[in-house]
């Protein structure tokens, strides 16, 4: 498992507050869970979880680590998402989305969107000059 995938899995822990649940969740057994959870412990060289027979709770380095990995998955999650849905639209990855704004360039008697516009409407699709 790599760490990403070790970020995932102690997401899953804190959220359900257990390793059984989240074991469950991901398709591992509760040990191999634990082990993960160890080896991210021992890799990052801080405890993470308090763990009793009973409770687990998050230390201050697991509460600090919880939240910037929450954040990371969040926003990796959105970017897949993203990607996923330019293919499923049919849009050509690498062309932009929205509306591109063209300054004219000010010379007197010139007006230099014209010959952007065809360039930019073949890449983006839409041109609108801005005033």
């Amino acid at each position: 498992m790599d760490k990403l995938q070790a970020m995932h899995l102690f997401t899953r822990v804190v959220d359900t507050g257990s390793f059984t649940a989240a074991a469950e969740q991901i398709g591992i057994s509760r040990a191999l869970a634990s082990k993960l959870i160890q080896n991210l412990e021992d890799t990052l060289g801080v405890r993470l979880l308090n763990r009793t027979t009973r409770r687990l709770s998050l230390t201050e380095s697991g509460q600090n680590y919880y939240q910037r990995v929450s954040d990371v998955l969040s926003r990796l999650a959105e970017a897949e998402a993203e990607a996923t849905e330019l293919q499923v639209d049919g849009r050509h990855p690498g062309r932009g989305r929205g509306v591109e704004r063209v300054e004219r360039d000010g010379r007197p008697g010139g007006d230099g969107a014209p010959a952007v516009q065809g360039v930019v409407a073949a890449r983006v699709g839409q041109v609108v000059p801005a005033c």
